[in-house]
């Protein structure tokens, strides 16, 4: 990871003596001295041993059942380093071609970049830098995104005068993304935890947008809802984070088996919920960083049993597989993480306000 090896093991034992385990610094020391020393595996090196060794049994079995072809890969992406991608803002823009503009203002710093295969404004750097090395970033020419949950734009077909909601909003990466790809939006930003919504705020200042901030649980309505339906609804539902764990590696320790059918009833209770705020003739993505169809296509599935308003709006596009419920991407080597793309459109004419 990022951090050098001397520092992590010096941090590690200093923070003992604060757990009030100091008497095994000594021992704690010595195995990641050891482990430091052992010859580093470069991507595509680690043999499928290696790589099945490294994840609890439950996600390895249930990845293998879930994708009996591609099981393998995704492990193996999961253990691999991610790109460091940039999402360039159009509203930010110095030419016609904003993307190409950047390009040209990195290659001038000389950090060498190329064009993502999906997303119309993001950049893959060939190597992670710092941000403050980017040019023009606190200015708000660019955010760090994954190509992947830069797709959601596209799929909201936004226009101007749109009354949108982005439900679990936090970092507010997506909030961002959406307020750039359209003016002239109104756009609501909802998240259940104050100092999450603070990252939103701060993410907003940097790029000159603007979004009305909210601070409630999503599914409870009366809390922060106030009776005026939303044109396009943006659902990134939390998850197992289990197709982005190459970003977050403690996610093999920390998420439990029982945790997926505890997040799939929340993920349908918030789809539920969400649902009666949409317009009819209304669009709601739903978005996850899961691998899981227990948490993706099942949801869907499971929704449009009990919705009749609800109508699957196919997506057509050269990324991802389609599962007959949305699009689901797998981390890629090199490339974009793993994603989860469903949307529904709302059956009816449109209501007055």
């Amino acid at each position: 990871m990022r951090t050098p090896a001397h520092a992590a093991i010096n941090e590690t034992v200093q923070a003992a003596a604060e757990l009030g385990i100091e008497h095994f610094k000594p021992l704690i020391n010595a195995v990641l001295r050891k482990i430091s020393a052992l010859p580093a595996i470069e991507a595509g090196e680690a043999t499928n041993e290696i790589i099945n060794a490294s994840y609890p049994e439950w996600i390895k079995e249930k990845v293998k059942h879930n994708w009996p072809e591609k099981w393998q890969d995704i492990l193996r992406q999961g253990n691999a380093r991610p790109p460091m991608t940039l999402r360039v803002n159009r509203q930010f823009a110095e030419s016609d071609e904003p993307r190409q503009h950047y390009l040209d203002l990195l290659t001038e710093q000389e950090i060498e970049a190329q064009t993502c295969a999906f997303s119309s404004f993001g950049i893959q750097l060939l190597k992670p830098v710092p941000v403050a090395a980017l040019p023009k970033f606190r200015e708000g020419a660019a955010s760090v995104q994954d190509e992947a949950a830069q797709l959601c734009c596209d799929l909201l077909e936004l226009e101007e005068g749109h009354k949108v909601l982005d439900a679990c909003a936090a970092p507010g990466g997506k909030t961002c993304a959406i307020l750039e790809s359209q003016t002239g939006i109104h756009l609501t930003a909802l998240d259940s935890e104050a100092s999450r919504a603070a990252k939103i705020d701060e993410n907003l200042k940097r790029l000159n947008l603007q979004a009305e901030l909210k601070v409630s649980r999503a599914e409870e309505l009366e809390q922060w809802w106030d009776g005026k339906h939303f044109d396009r609804i943006l659902l990134d539902a939390p998850c197992s984070a289990s197709a982005v764990i190459r970003r977050h590696p403690d996610i093999k320790l920390l998420r439990k088996e029982g945790d997926i059918k505890a997040l799939a009833e929340l993920q349908l209770q918030l789809l539920t919920s969400l649902w009666k705020t949409l317009k009819p003739g209304g669009i709601l993505v739903y978005a996850t960083c899961s691998i899981f169809p227990q948490e993706n296509s099942r949801i869907i599935e499971r929704f449009l049993r009990q919705q009749d308003q609800a109508e699957l709006f196919k997506i057509d596009a050269p990324w991802g597989q389609d599962t007959g419920f949305g699009r689901q991407l797998f981390p890629q080597e090199n490339g974009h993480d793993g994603f989860f793309y469903a949307r529904l459109k709302k059956r009816g004419s449109e209501i007055p306000e």
